[in-house]
């Protein structure tokens, strides 16, 4: 399977999950935050409020804020229908992982993606389940992706577990749809999205590098359909660079620091080799074209901050 641009991923993820939004109802104590799934209207009049019957008190698509709970009170509503929070499974496929908090020996590692994915998807108001570690056996394999599909998620992400060749024929063989394979876009080519039994499923890298980009660019945007947001991508704003940036074939994301000059945003690019401490360093990841050559130092680039 070739690698599909990342507007075409994008898209089909965005189409794929607004097929399954789901709301619920619930008190207005516990909905600030959430987005609100339909209209409310005044049941009756308030005329010494100047609000009268049919007059709008939310409106569907926006988020509860705190403002809203008195004005909904003084009509008795006590409940309101949310788009429901989408619940995610997770584990990490490897033989060299070992648990956060125990002793790590040489050439083993800690599997530090999933913890900086549950902060991102909570951050964004998702339930998250971290189901550990799998062993990198085809077996093992399914079995996680069984656990997981058996959890009530409703989407799955595994880590590293597309790097074993059998895994997709064995998802076909259950009947999974796979929507792209991969990405035209670095990092995170090898990124995966695919549908079993109403389950969707991202395949994601080792790198946690490259989950950052992935979350941002198709993870991001599949939460904020699955929420109704009318604005779903993650906001870009323009920057000028400070220094020189190597272009390369394909399009690639860098993590980047920006910084105001006299009423104008540069953004500084930071070496690719430093991986995930670059991601503790900056503060935004930017978008570079492909192409070849140089894109010189005062170039403008699109930023997105995280």
């Amino acid at each position: 399977m070739e690698a599909i641009s990342l507007e075409a991923a994008q898209h089909q993820i965005i189409e794929a999950v607004a097929s399954t939004q789901d709301v619920e109802d619930i008190h207005v104590r516990d909905a600030l935050g959430r987005v609100v799934a339909c209209d409310y209207e005044a049941p009756f009049e308030l005329p010494q409020e100047g609000i009268y019957s049919g007059a709008p008190l939310l409106i569907k698509k926006n988020r509860f804020e705190q403002k809203n709970i008195g004005l909904l009170a003084s009509f008795g509503v006590g409940e309101i229908q949310v788009f429901r929070k989408p619940r995610v499974a997770c584990f990490s496929v490897g033989d060299d992982w070992v648990p956060i908090g125990q002793k790590m020996e040489e050439g083993q590692r800690y599997p530090s993606n999933a913890l900086s994915l549950e902060l991102l998807f909570k951050k964004e108001g998702c339930e998250f389940l971290d189901l550990g570690i799998c062993k990198s056996n085809l077996e093992a394999q399914m079995e996680s992706f069984k656990d997981a599909k058996n959890s009530g998620a409703d989407w799955i992400l595994a880590i590293s577990a597309f790097a074993e060749k059998g895994i997709v024929p064995s998802l076909l063989d259950l009947g999974a749809h796979i929507y792209f394979h991969k990405v035209n876009m670095k990092p995170g080519k090898s990124s995966v999205f695919a549908k079993l039994d109403e389950k969707f499923i991202f395949g994601l890298p080792g790198d946690p590098l490259s989950n950052q980009v992935v979350f941002y660019q198709l993870m991001y945007p599949a939460i904020q359909k699955w929420f109704g947001e009318a604005n779903f991508f993650i906001e870009e704003k323009k920057a000028w660079l400070s220094h020189d940036i190597t272009l390369e074939s394909v399009p690639k994301f860098m993590v980047g620091f920006q910084k105001e000059i006299r009423g104008q945003s540069y953004v500084l690019p930071f070496e690719e080799r430093l991986g995930v401490s670059a991601l503790s360093l900056g503060d935004c990841l930017i978008r570079v074209p492909s192409g070849k050559g140089v894109l010189e130092k005062n170039s403008s680039v699109m930023v997105q901050a995280y």
